[in-house]
């Protein structure tokens, strides 16, 4: 019995692809070296320096911005990337993103009038292998 649970263990790798989504967003993350590793949102790809990855209390979060327009605001998508194991199939994941819109001014931030940062959070769920 030890033999077999010991062999099962030992087939079970780190996922690295992720395929998701939610309302009105589609999202697939490939993780692999800090050059090599990209993230699309929406049908668009962010790749090596365009992509922050970070270890925080939530666990590994993705983070890239989607937009920039000065003086008026940016927008960053937020992805926690749930910590998964599978062996040689796809499993089920369910996680979120977090859009975070600052609002911005040639002045800096002390002349927004109001809520400076903004949050939508999207509820994900999708395959992971």
């Amino acid at each position: 019995m030890m033999e077999a649970t010991q062999s099962a263990v030992s087939q079970l790798h780190p996922v690295t692809q992720y395929h998701l989504h939610g309302e009105h967003t589609k999202i697939a993350f490939h993780d692999g070296t800090p050059d090599t590793a990209t993230l699309e949102y929406n049908g668009k790809t962010y790749r090596g320096s365009a992509l922050q990855d970070e270890q925080t209390a939530l666990g590994r979060v993705i983070s890239v911005n989607i937009e920039t327009i000065p003086d008026l605001h940016s927008i960053f998508l937020s992805l926690a990337v749930p910590e998964a194991n599978s062996d040689a199939g796809s499993i089920s994941v369910k996680t979120f993103a977090v859009l975070t819109k600052t609002r911005t001014s040639i002045g800096g931030p002390a002349l927004v009038s109001g809520q400076i940062r903004t949050y939508q959070v999207i509820s994900l769920h999708g395959n992971a292998c």
